[in-house]
């Protein structure tokens, strides 16, 4: 296999082992995060397979890891807002009650069509990806594997400088952009302040998007009730700190050009 299919080859058999990781976790309960690592291992298995879009085995997994995604999306939710309620030491009940849909979710994800599926996706990926360098495909798409990643951090760019631009869609620019880097950087060629620059401001539209999703919640779950006056000093923090990060990375991302 040449250099490039070798890499890429390498870091979906790394995203495999983690993912099954992951998914034996949540089977045996062992720690609450490992939901959030099985969506940040579909995420980073995204990231790579995205910008190689045209090639069906490609195509297909990537498919496979977005459903998965979509499934535990509401469930992750859920989970991060018992780690809240528990921080701000609710009373049991509210805790409790979520907890266990967190933990049916669990099992609905591991019973899951999607992730039955991704399985067989991810073991029938190496046949298919070895047909395509044989076929001279994989040249096609690594040709246009610059230009795409490019694309996706000028588009980030546009969307940092309209200060009218909506935070939910930059939210989701910069996690493809720094993924994007993590999986290929030498193609995207993002120094160093700019890739923590990414962290920075996706750890912040994370918090920011947080808060927004309980204080919707906590208008129609009375049992949140108690936690609204807090949440709302809390998003004008989270609206502060983002707005802040936001111009930094847009700064960091021009300078790197």
């Amino acid at each position: 296999m040449s250099a490039f299919a070798d890499r890429i080859s390498a870091q979906v058999l790394k995203r495999q082992v983690s993912l099954f990781a992951c998914a034996a976790r949540m089977q045996a309960l062992t720690d609450t995060e490992a939901l959030h690592d099985l969506r940040i291992n579909l995420r980073r298995l995204r990231s790579l397979l995205k910008p190689l879009r045209g090639l069906p085995a490609c195509d297909q997994l990537q498919l496979h890891t977005a459903q998965l995604g979509k499934l535990t999306g509401p469930v992750r939710e859920l989970e991060v807002l018992v780690a809240e309620l528990q921080r701000k030491q609710q009373g049991p009940n509210p805790v409790e009650q979520r907890r266990q849909r967190v933990l049916q979710g669990y099992l609905q994800t591991l019973q899951s069509d999607q992730l039955s599926a991704l399985w067989h996706a991810l073991d029938e990926w190496p046949i298919q990806w070895r047909l395509a360098e044989r076929d001279g495909s994989l040249k096609r798409v690594e040709s246009k594997l610059e230009s795409r990643l490019l694309k996706a951090q000028r588009r980030l760019i546009d969307g940092l400088a309209d200060p009218l631009h909506d935070w939910h869609d930059l939210r989701l620019f910069v996690k493809r952009v720094r993924y994007n880097a993590e999986a290929y950087p030498k193609v995207a060629k993002l120094d160093g302040a700019s890739q923590k620059a990414l962290k920075q401001t996706q750890d912040a539209l994370g918090r920011w998007h947080d808060v927004l999703q309980w204080l919707t919640l906590g208008a129609a779950e009375t049992d949140l009730g108690p936690c609204v006056p807090s949440w709302q000093a809390d998003l004008l923090s989270a609206e502060i700190a983002t707005s802040k990060a936001l111009e930094n990375l847009r700064k960091m991302l021009v300078a790197n050009e």
